[in-house]
């Protein structure tokens, strides 16, 4: 084979595999782009569960202390639901369903509480369901 072939062959061997090198390291980038994205989306929705029931326990609170009653809609707001729905389309949120579960529990626990004993141990139950899931979050994203 003459060398002008051997060289064009190499030259063009070394042009293919550059390029197939620049597309794998797009592609690699990429998928890292995504899942940043991902996890950025993940920690948001999550924060805005958490809102939803920061809101409450303050809600929950406020009527232990003044003895007023809070209608549902302050209790089970539509934002938590629409943030829950959000929260559970994403990708990883399947490890934050206990936690959330929880969530839900102990605030159900307050309400339901007939004293203040009981309420108190609620909002401790909360509270603890509130870091834990921060947690979990944190691990997720």
């Amino acid at each position: 084979m003459a060398p002008e072939v051997q060289a064009a062959i190499l030259g063009l061997f070394g042009a293919v595999v550059g390029g197939l090198l620049v597309v794998l390291g797009a592609v690699v980038t990429r998928r890292d782009e995504l899942r940043q994205a991902q996890r950025v989306a993940l920690r948001l929705a999550a924060a805005d569960v958490v809102a939803t029931y920061l809101h409450a326990r303050g809600r929950l609170k406020g009527q232990m202390n003044t003895g007023a009653v809070l209608p549902e809609a302050d209790l089970f707001p539509p934002e938590r639901w629409l943030a829950l729905a959000r929260l559970f389309t994403l990708p990883g949120s399947e490890q934050l369903r206990d936690q959330v579960l929880e969530l839900g529990a102990a605030t159900l626990a307050v309400i339901e509480a007939k004293d203040r004993s009981k309420a108190e141990q609620g909002f401790e139950r909360q509270l603890t369901a509130i870091r834990a899931f921060e947690a979990s979050v944190r691990r997720a994203a």
